[in-house]
Parts: C-alpha cells; structure tokens; sequence
C-alpha cells in the first residue's frame, strides 16, 4: 500500500512539532579574528585558509533525485565561529528536499536555476508557499519547518542556501519521529491513528531522503 494523502498530512503535522520551539544556540564570539586549523600558526595563513575549492562541477542529478554539498567548519574551519555556512542544492526532476528545520540557523535559499516550490510553516500552523524561479530568494527562519520541491518532470533545478550559524543543524522530520526509535504506541497515541499507518510511516519510500 502507498502512501496515502492522510499519511502526509500526519507527517506534516508531526514536523510543527518539531518546529514549533525556538533554540537558542547561536555561535559564540569569537576569541580571535579567524579560525584555523589545530596546529597551524594564525600568522602563516594564506587566502587558500579562507577558500573552500570543494564544490567543483556537480553532475546534474537524476529525476527524484536530491543531492546536497554542504559548506560547514566541518570541512571548511575557518567557518568555526563565523557564524555563516552554505550548501549547494541539487534537485533532480521531480525531486524534494522533504520536511525539515534547522534548530541553530535561520536559511535564505538563492535559487540558480530552474523552478522551485518552497513552503514555511510558522508557530500557529500557518503555510507560506511559494514558486521562485532564477535569481529570487526565499527567507526561512530559524527552527521552522520547511521543503523545497522541483515541480519539473523534465528540467533540473540548482539553489545556493545560506545559514546564520557554522552549525545549524539539520532534524529530518521522518527519520527523527518515525525511524529513530520512539515506540509504536507512543506515536500512535500521540497522532490518533492505526498501528498499520505508523508501521507504513516507519518503512522509508524515499530512498534519499
């Protein structure tokens, strides 16, 4: 059995949940006036310590396929503290960037190329939703549950996101409450409905999200 509409709405209503607090946890001052590696004197760095080359050419993906190439001080440290971070977003034809929020970052979402269909939902359960197309921004604040989508059957779509924080965390809402290990239930106490959606909800039918 698919996945039916009833399921979706649950899974976007578990999702305000989990946006539905704000987090506190902005980057701490910063101590000095850029990060380095451990090891590395501050006063032999060169601008290849501020330029990250990592991106490259990315292959356009497939239809349904998401891929993202995430800009952090996991792999770029002199973001350490700076308190920004970046990812390159890559939506095959059909494909979405599935319900989620970022608990420590507010994100602007510059789209390169393409269409996409994005949507916010606020604390009192409103629904912001939209089209961009090249060259136009969207603001997500921090903590609140978003998506992205490429509505083409045919086209790719590219987008550069930007984030107010080195680490703004990311939390999947279908993976957080139905693949992490909260008992069976639980969520079916908590949502009001069979053991046989839940066990549906639990099965993943998005190989990449």
């Amino acid at each position: 059995m698919g996945i039916t509409p009833g399921m979706l709405i649950l899974l976007a209503t578990a999702t305000l949940m989990l946006g539905s607090y704000k987090v506190l946890a902005l980057d701490p001052p910063p101590l000095e006036d850029f990060h380095v590696p451990t090891g590395i004197d501050p006063k032999i760095a060169t601008a290849e310590n501020f330029t990250f080359r990592g991106l490259g050419v990315v292959t356009p993906p497939v239809a349904g396929e998401f891929v993202i190439a995430a800009v952090s001080f996991e792999n770029f440290s002199i973001l350490k503290g700076g308190s920004v971070s970046a990812a390159l977003f890559n939506y095959g034809p059909g494909s979405v960037n599935g319900l989620h929020n970022h608990p420590r970052a507010s994100e602007l979402l510059y789209v390169l190329s393409g269409r996409l269909d994005v949507g916010v939902v606020d604390t009192t359960n409103k629904l912001f939703n939209t089209t961009l197309g090249a060259g136009e921004i969207f603001f997500f604040p921090q903590g609140l549950p978003h998506y992205q989508s490429n509505p083409s059957t045919t086209d790719a779509a590219a987008a550069l996101a930007s984030f107010s924080s080195s680490n703004p965390g990311l939390v999947l809402a279908a993976p957080s409450l139905f693949r992490s290990g909260i008992p069976t239930d639980v969520l079916v106490k908590t949502f009001g409905v069979s053991e046989i959606t839940i066990s549906q909800l639990k099965t993943p039918y998005r190989p990449h999200f």
